[in-house]
């Protein structure tokens, strides 16, 4: 719960100081965006999924830095949902929700009017799993990796833009020396942001 505040704390955050620099003559580049998009690779924590294929990935962006640095601060939050089985019970239906966050840098080119950004960094994985029709957890826990990604946005006006971003993300957990699973995976998304790029 504490990071899913925190995660929504960060882009209000940024929306104040953005708007309360608009006026000014503050060096700063910084965009918020918001979009869904599909992961893949992502492996449940149950052994048998209903949900074949890629997922459904909401996802906030923040980009924030200062112009005269070759780098900027780039954040992300994501969330995903698979319902499957346990290998003990046909008659049982678990939902596992995860959040990932992640945090780290990012190079911005702009190539004509199109801004590209790459980076990487440290990300973040909280899982629980609940039965379905039953508000009884199941378990939860969290994971540590890292992220690589990149994207690019194009300006429309008055501060808006579109754009896309992928990212890869690798964490694993590992229940014993010989088995483990993928919590990371493969993503890809469509934005919609906003912010300041001159």
């Amino acid at each position: 719960m504490v990071a899913i505040r925190t995660a929504a704390l960060v882009p209000a955050l940024l929306v104040t100081m953005l708007c309360a620099s608009e006026g000014s003559t503050l060096p700063l580049m910084a965009n918020i965006g918001a979009g869904f998009g599909q992961k893949w690779m992502s492996e449940p924590s149950f052994p048998r999924s209903t949900d074949t294929g890629s997922a459904w990935e909401p996802i906030v962006t923040v980009i924030f830095g200062h112009r005269s640095l070759p780098v900027v601060l780039e954040g992300y939050a994501s969330g995903t949902r698979q319902d499957g089985r346990p290998d003990t019970a046909n008659d049982v239906l678990l939902r596992e929700t995860r959040l990932e966050t992640g945090l780290g840098l990012a190079g911005i080119t702009r190539l004509g009017p199109i801004y590209t950004h790459l980076g990487g960094g440290i990300a973040r994985i909280s899982s629980k799993t609940r039965t379905l029709y039953s508000e009884a957890p199941e378990g939860s826990f969290t994971g540590t990796g890292h992220w690589i990604g990149g994207g690019a946005f194009f300006p429309l006006g008055a501060g808006f833009d579109v754009g896309s971003a992928f990212r890869y993300t690798n964490i694993d957990r590992h229940l014993d020396p010989h088995y483990g699973y993928e919590l990371g995976g493969v993503s890809a998304s469509a934005l919609v942001g906003w912010g300041l790029l001159r």
